[in-house]
């Protein structure tokens, strides 16, 4: 189990604050499941990522 907490932790670390995806403030995160769809190298994990980072208290509840 610390190796995947290591791996997000590490993921974590390394997402930027320099550019927001677009629907970071259009999405209703409230909502108890979310599906995000597009191609391939569009941002879904930036997005989520930079969720994790800048929204949430305590990123280890994602894990």
């Amino acid at each position: 189990m610390e190796v995947l907490y290591s791996f997000h932790d590490n993921l974590i670390r390394q997402v930027r604050n320099d550019f927001y995806r677009f629907l970071m403030r259009t999405i209703k995160w409230e909502q108890r499941m979310l599906a995000i769809k597009g191609p391939r190298g569009s941002g879904k994990t930036t997005l989520m990522l930079q969720y994790i980072r800048f929204y949430l208290k305590q990123p280890r509840d994602c894990v």
